[in-house]
């Protein structure tokens, strides 16, 4: 069986590692993480003995957490702390307590959600309601496609950098 190549796209405000790791330790990030399994369900486990298994999961930037890929092939996006995506997410954030579970739209084609992960195209790769309640939709329908036409450009700004990992965790230490 051919081994998967890991990956590392960096972007404007933002990074993409997408590929298999072991379980980390207990750590925190300086910035807001977004945790999807690409083949499965993954472990998350945070806070005094909290854990789920899921799909997907945003996680706030400082809050301690032991990720538990179980296997699975993953993609993590990373997003600068102060990019208008982590921004708009602060109060979903301070309301659900920095851990928000299963907010990816599932997996469907491999190819195509990859493709939304290299651009960074949060729009296509979040639940619709999450990304309402995060930048504030329903109140303010007349700037809601301004947003996102501004984050379709932004997007478009990445510059792609493929890397062949020695260890992934080498990778991830980098971020």
């Amino acid at each position: 069986m051919p081994q998967r190549t890991n990956t590392l796209t960096l972007g404007t405000d933002r990074a993409l590692y997408v590929g298999e790791i072991p379980a980390t330790g207990w750590h925190c990030h300086a910035s807001p993480v977004l945790l999807m399994g690409l083949s499965g369900r993954f472990a998350l486990h945070w806070g005094e003995g909290r854990m789920e298994t899921c799909h997907s999961a945003l996680v706030d930037a400082g809050v301690e957490h032991l990720f538990d890929p179980c296997g699975e092939v993953v993609a993590l996006v990373y997003l600068e702390p102060d990019s208008p995506e982590a921004r708009s997410l602060r109060s979903v954030f301070q309301r659900q307590g920095g851990v928000l579970l299963d907010v990816a739209a599932p997996v469907g084609a491999r190819a195509a959600m990859e493709g939304h992960l290299r651009t960074f195209d949060l729009p296509a790769l979040l639940h619709r309601h999450l990304l309402q309640a995060a930048v504030g939709l329903e109140d303010q329908p007349a700037g809601a496609e301004q947003r996102v036409a501004e984050h379709h450009r932004r997007a478009g700004q990445h510059r792609e950098r493929t890397e062949e990992a020695q260890h992934p965790a080498d990778v991830l230490a980098c971020l």
